[in-house]
């Protein structure tokens, strides 16, 4: 796929995450989560916002559109107190990631989703029981649409 990089595998550190949980189609929860988060995230100290990111995962568990599980909200270098309603806070694990860049629009996580998923694969690597993150890496109020840089880390053992 243009503008995906190759896979690169890497350690992460375990942070603390502070988000607004969705279920159901990534097209049209995806949106929601981050409206509501930046409606609500607005009396967090922006100085100790360390990421942009979210958080997504199939969770078998469950039937339907209710398997998509997403979280959207940031890297914090420590909890709120008090933490904002409805956020929520919760300590996200590390480990070891299969890590691709994304350059260009965010529609296009839609299409690199799968490529990667497709690369982990061929590399024989086991995916972990754990979300995958996608970390912006750059401001998209900032930065033209082309030049947009997003991380995907997908969780392996």
């Amino acid at each position: 796929m243009e503008g995906l990089s190759d896979l690169e595998l890497v350690e992460r550190p375990g942070f603390s995450l502070v988000y607004i949980e969705a279920r159901g189609p990534f097209e049209t929860e995806c949106p929601r989560a981050w409206k509501e988060f930046w409606e609500s995230a607005g009396s967090l100290d922006r100085s100790h916002i360390q990421a942009v990111l979210a958080l997504s995962r199939m969770d078998e568990s469950r039937d339907g559109d209710d398997r998509f599980h997403y979280q959207a909200g940031v890297q914090m270098q420590s909890f709120p107190d008090p933490l904002p309603e409805p956020l929520k806070q919760r300590q996200a694990a590390g480990g070891r990631f299969a890590r691709f860049v994304l350059q260009g629009p965010y529609e296009n996580l839609a299409g690199a989703y799968p490529r990667a998923f497709q690369l982990v694969a061929e590399r024989g690597l086991e995916i972990r029981d754990e979300f995958c993150l996608e970390i912006y890496l750059n401001d998209p109020t900032e930065t033209p649409v082309s030049d947009l840089l997003t991380e995907i880390l997908i969780p392996v053992n």
